[in-house]
Order: structure tokens, then C-alpha cells, then sequence
């Protein structure tokens, strides 16, 4: 006959682990996005600069850049 306490606790137990190598990978993630977006950085300041004005390689609205910085067209505007 089956002992389900048995299976029970095993089946606890594989959870257990399944959890601790899903926050190990957690955190893996976190530090290789924490790389990517250092990459990006670097990437987007090589190719544009130190502002983005509507730059094609970042995406980012002008407004949404860090490093934004007004060209001439929109001061006179």
C-alpha cells in the first residue's frame, strides 16, 4: 500500500528545491537585465552622444532622456 505521508513530504520537499533554483535564477536575471541596460547605455551614449534628440538607436522620447538636450529648432519654437 501507497504511504502518502511519505509522498507527501517528498513532493514538499522537490518544491523546496524547485523554489530555491527559481530565486537563484531570480537573481541571475536581475544581475544579466542590470548588464543589458549597461550595454544599452553604453551603446546609445556611442552612437548618439551625449543626447538623445529623438535618437533611432535608444528609442527614447527626447523627454524621457536622462542626457536630453534641446536642439536649436525647439528653442526657437
Amino acid at each position: 500500500m501507497t504511504d502518502y505521508a511519505d509522498l507527501y513530504s517528498e513532493s514538499l520537499l522537490h518544491i523546496k528545491e524547485q523554489n530555491r533554483d527559481i530565486e537563484k535564477l531570480k537573481a541571475q536575471l536581475k544581475v544579466v537585465q542590470a548588464w543589458a541596460w549597461e550595454l544599452h547605455d553604453d551603446l546609445t551614449h556611442a552612437q548618439c552622444g551625449d543626447g538623445c534628440n529623438g535618437c533611432s538607436v535608444c528609442q527614447i522620447p527626447d523627454e524621457a532622456c536622462d542626457n536630453f538636450i534641446p536642439s536649436e529648432n525647439e528653442d526657437a519654437g
